[in-house]
């Protein structure tokens, strides 16, 4: 970053509610949080905001090639994720699971806006007077009201049946056994359809509840 501001908050917890809430608005976010988590060989960052996309990259069919040649271009800190199915550029593999949501198997972007805090301190990849124009307008944010209807209409299914699961469970067990594979990790996916949420209130509310040293959020556009 060319140039950076470091202010104090007053109160650090609710500035980054606002925050996300705020950056909510931009097409594109990306919130990265280690929860204050003590073990410093799993923790760089304490909590760091990238905010708008000037530049982007999805995947194409070179995807780590693209990107190698977008991190230098960029010239500075970039953001994103590598999805599971970018193995298929890497070894001779095919997938053919259902996709509802459709997310790029590659994303990066260089954000516009940095905030990143440590301790009580917040750094702006801004200059004096834009760094303090920012975080007024972030103090001043009323978070929205909402109201998304009960809790118990939202309705979740399993895309996997709970006796094929077990089905699936034991095969997978006995492939262990004649050494195909050591490790393997077996997921069910749980969705639900025809209902709305907050993304945002969902996931602060998750991570008060669940205090993951890894914990992100990541919008988009209209995928969260």
């Amino acid at each position: 970053m060319a140039e950076s501001t470091t202010i104090s908050l007053s109160d650090v917890e609710l500035f980054k509610q606002k925050a996300l809430y705020w950056a909510n608005h931009f097409n594109t976010i990306c919130l990265l949080d280690s929860n204050n988590y003590a073990h410093n060989n799993y923790k760089s960052k304490e909590w760091i905001l990238a905010v708008d996309a000037i530049s982007e990259i999805s995947c194409g069919e070179n995807a780590f090639e693209e990107l190698k040649k977008f991190q230098a271009e960029s010239n500075t800190s970039i953001f994103g994720f590598f999805s599971y199915d970018l193995k298929n550029q890497i070894e001779k593999l095919t997938s053919a699971n259902y996709d509802g949501i459709k997310f790029p198997d590659l994303y990066f972007f260089k954000p516009r806006y940095v905030f990143e805090i440590a301790g009580n301190k917040l750094t702006v990849n801004r200059n004096y007077p834009e760094t303090y124009e920012l975080v007024e307008r972030i103090t001043n944010y009323k978070s929205p009201i909402t109201n998304y209807g009960k809790r118990d209409s939202i309705i979740l299914k399993r895309r996997t049946s709970k006796e094929k699961y077990l089905q699936n469970l034991t095969a997978i067990k006995n492939q262990i056994k004649e050494g195909d594979f050591y490790e393997l990790n077996y997921c069910n996916e749980f969705y639900a359809e025809k209902t709305v949420i907050n993304p945002v209130e969902v996931y602060l509310k998750l991570n008060s509840a669940s205090k993951a040293p890894f914990s992100s959020f990541l919008k988009l556009e209209d995928k969260f």
